[in-house]
C-alpha cells in the first residue's frame, strides 16, 4: 500500500495533451476557447495523491458518475462519463474490470487536469487497490465541472466543499 501522499505539480503539456484540448475546446465549449497559440504555453496540473475517504453522492447515476475524495489535504471532485472512458481513466484491462464504480475508488491515483478549467487530460490509478465508498448526504450541488479541488479536508469534507463554493449552504 502506498503510504500517505499529496503532490501538485505543473508540468509542460504534451503534444496529445496539446491536441486532444483543442479538438475538445472546439466541441464543448462552441469555440476555440484553446487555440494552439495559447496550448503551447499552457502546464498540465498533475495531482499525485492517495485517497483517505470516498463518497458517492446521492445525486450521481450511471450517466453522471461523480465521487468526492478526501486526499487529507484537498477535497477532490471527480465527475462526468469521461470516469468510464479508457482513453482518459488509464489502467489495466483486468483492473478496469475488477473496478465496482458503485462501490470503490482507487487508493491513490495520479490526475493530469487543467483545474482552472476543470478539465481532466488522464487519471491514472497508482496501485492496483481500493477503497470502499460511501453515500454522501444530499447537499444541493452547484454547477460542477469534470474535477474541482476544493479546500482543506481538515474542516470536514462538506465544509471544504461549502468553502469552495460546489455546494450551496
Amino acid at each position: 500500500m502506498l503510504a500517505a501522499v499529496f503532490e501538485l505539480r505543473r508540468e509542460p503539456l504534451s503534444e496529445s495533451e496539446r491536441e486532444q484540448l483543442h479538438r475538445r475546446g472546439r466541441l464543448l465549449f462552441r469555440s476555440n476557447r484553446f487555440p494552439r497559440a495559447v496550448l503551447d504555453t499552457m502546464q498540465a496540473d498533475v495531482l499525485v495523491c492517495s485517497v483517505r475517504q470516498a463518497w458517492i453522492p446521492t445525486e450521481a447515476t450511471e450517466e453522471i458518475p461523480m465521487y468526492v475524495l478526501d486526499t487529507g489535504e484537498r477535497v477532490l471532485c471527480l465527475t462526468g462519463e469521461w470516469l468510464y472512458d479508457p482513453n482518459t481513466t488509464v489502467c489495466s484491462e483486468e483492473l478496469h474490470d475488477r473496478w465496482d464504480m458503485d462501490a470503490e475508488f482507487f487508493r491513490a491515483i495520479e490526475l493530469r487536469a487543467i483545474l482552472a478549467e476543470g478539465v481532466v487530460l488522464r487519471m491514472r490509478p497508482l496501485e492496483a487497490e481500493f477503497l470502499p465508498v460511501e453515500k454522501l448526504p444530499p447537499v444541493k450541488w452547484k454547477q460542477l465541472r469534470d474535477c474541482e479541488l476544493a479546500g482543506s479536508s481538515l474542516n470536514g469534507v462538506l465544509a471544504g466543499l461549502s468553502e469552495a463554493r460546489l455546494i450551496e449552504d
